[in-house]
């Protein structure tokens, strides 16, 4: 477990922006359009490693993939 006795450790829950790249896959998915499965994963990797790599920039301690490999949070519910 991280921890600090010199700050408040932060951290982010929650859905952050994905890259253009990544949401047209994914709404060619929700649209039932064929969609490379493979494409599909190295769209969200490399979305997830650019949104991780942006809260290290940020100062955020304990990054998270802001959602990155789902479509929506709303398509899960």
């Amino acid at each position: 477990m991280q921890t600090t006795t010199d700050h408040f450790l932060t951290t982010h829950a929650g859905s952050l922006p994905r890259s253009d790249a990544l949401v047209a896959l994914h709404l060619a998915h929700s649209r039932g359009e064929p969609v490379d499965k493979g494409r599909l994963a190295e769209a969200a990797l490399s979305s997830t490693l650019d949104v991780v790599r942006r809260q290290a920039d940020a100062g955020i301690d304990i990054g998270g993939n802001g959602e990155q490999a789902r479509e929506s949070f709303f398509t899960y519910v």
